[in-house]
Formats: structure tokens, C-alpha cells, sequence
């Protein structure tokens, strides 16, 4: 594999760790809830850190090592998900004003748990799909 599509690929991984776990971190800050900390900073080292394990050992396979890395984030985020949907809140600000309430809401009520795990359904799908052609691919060479 190239040098670049290797830095590119690393970039990628970390950055979407980073993104499919910051949302639970932050969840967790304002709940105060601990093991809503802990527990996606910990998902997202093991998905660096498995990428880079897979990476050696599959240095070939780009669409293998994004499949996997794409199932797992999305099985760990469909955990993450629906164990706290219940606790987040609808209001991150109480006071008086109404532009810090404006912005500081979650909008809970105008998102439907169905459709979001409808979402990391499809999503799911695509990860098992790169993971399938990479394996297709390499029993026709």
C-alpha cells in the first residue's frame, strides 16, 4: 500500500473515532456519568489501535481495514445510543435566556430513536459491503 494512502487511511481512522465517540464523551460530561467517559474514549482507542493491529497484518486490504473499522464504530455507537438515549436531556441551559436555550438544546424531541438506528442500520450495511468486496475481490485474483 502506498505510504500516503496509509497516512490517509490512519487520519481517517483516528479522525472518525474521534467523531463517532466525541458526541458519547460530551453526553457523559453533561450527565455525569463516568462510565459514559470512560467507555467511548476506550472504543476508540481499541479502534485506532485494531486498525493499526489489522493493518499489519492486512497491509493490502484499504477496503477490509475501512469495513471493519466502520462496523465497529457503528455497533459501538448503536450500544452507546440507545443505552443513554433515555438520559439525554432535552435542555443543556436552564436560564433566562433565550438564545442560550435556543442553542444549548438537544432537540430530543424532534428526533425519532427509530430512524437513527435505521441510520446506523444502513450504515452497518456499507461497512459489511467494503468487508465483502475486499474478500470477493481477492478470491478473483
Amino acid at each position: 500500500m502506498n505510504p500516503s494512502i496509509k497516512k490517509g487511511l490512519m487520519a481517517g481512522i483516528i479522525g472518525a473515532a474521534i467523531g463517532a465517540y466525541g458526541w458519547a464523551v460530551l453526553l457523559g460530561l453533561v450527565i455525569k456519568d463516568v462510565l459514559l467517559i470512560i467507555l467511548p474514549i476506550l472504543f476508540g482507542l481499541i479502534c485506532v489501535f485494531g486498525f493499526i493491529r489489522l493493518r499489519g497484518t492486512f497491509p493490502q486490504k484499504k477496503w477490509l481495514l475501512t469495513g471493519s473499522t466502520v462496523v465497529w464504530i457503528i455497533i459501538t455507537n448503536l450500544a452507546l445510543f440507545n443505552a443513554y438515549y433515555p438520559r439525554i436531556t432535552d435542555q443543556l441551559y436552564h436560564g433566562k435566556n433565550e438564545l442560550l436555550r435556543t442553542l444549548l438544546s438537544t432537540n430530543k424531541a424532534q428526533v425519532n430513536p427509530l430512524v437513527i438506528n435505521l441510520l446506523f442500520g444502513i450504515i452497518l450495511v456499507c461497512g459489511v459491503g467494503l468487508i465483502l468486496m475486499d474478500v470477493i475481490r481477492s478470491k478473483r485474483r
